[in-house]
């Protein structure tokens, strides 16, 4: 299988699931400002079933939250194959689907996939007419006064991505200790993704998503794990 193929083959998995999930019934928390200040959250159901509205005002309207709820599952799903790849890629196991030079190229193109699906999420966020997210609001940490702690992990996340990515396409030859260093990032950006999902999605009350984190979460923990153990021991 040529490495084209299992590019898409990924693409098209991460995709399909970030689309069924994404394009599901939800319950979506607005803040509500009261006449003193104070704020109070409500809730409602917005249904994919309103994209069939016979008003196309109304259905563009809809279709951005429906849209970055499905990119940033997709962008979390190649995030975590990327991971699983590159641990894979140090440790050996994935040359047993790859070679060297077809395993580096898939890393990277999955990996500027996700940083494009990212990105599709983050502007996606600017058109949806229900929490009115401005460019600052997700460009800058804690600007927000929505939940900012994890919108913020998401936004510092997304820098850390960055990073990682023009760090790898400008100096891993050049720089490649530093490089090695920078690319460990990639393990705090998965923590402070999954904590931004879990606590900002929407879609985190279904059980589809709810399985999505447990097994992403639990298999990075064991991959994470040996990782760092396959390490003390070829250094010893």
């Amino acid at each position: 299988m040529s490495k084209i193929i299992k590019i898409i083959l990924i693409l098209t998995v991460a995709a399909g699931i970030g689309l069924a999930l994404g394009f599901k019934n939800r319950e979506v928390e607005v803040q509500v400002f009261a006449p003193n200040g104070q704020t109070a959250e409500t809730s409602f159901v917005l249904r994919s079933s309103q994209l069939d509205q016979s008003s196309l005002s109304q259905q563009l309207e809809n279709l951005p939250w429906f849209i970055s709820r499905a990119s940033a599952i997709t962008a979390y799903l190649l995030m975590f194959v990327v991971i699983f790849w590159g641990a894979g890629m140090t440790m050996g196991f994935i040359y047993v689907i790859a070679n060297p030079v077809e395993a580096w190229v898939i890393h990277k193109y999955l990996s500027l996939a996700m940083g494009a699906t990212l990105l599709i999420h983050i502007l996606s966020l600017l058109y949806d007419k229900f929490i009115n997210f401005k460019i600052f609001d997700i460009l800058i940490p804690f600007y927000s006064a929505y939940k900012p702690l994890y919108l913020s992990l998401g936004i510092i996340g997304f820098y850390l991505l960055l990073i990682i990515i023009f760090t790898s396409l400008l100096i891993r030859l050049k720089l490649p200790r530093f490089w090695r260093a920078t690319h460990y990032l990639v393990y705090v950006l998965f923590i402070f993704s999954i904590v931004h999902g879990i606590f900002l999605g929407t879609d985190t009350k279904t059980l589809a998503m709810r399985s999505v984190y447990w097994i992403t979460g639990v298999m990075f923990f064991l991959l994470l794990s040996y990782r760092f153990y396959w390490s003390y021991k070829n250094r010893a």
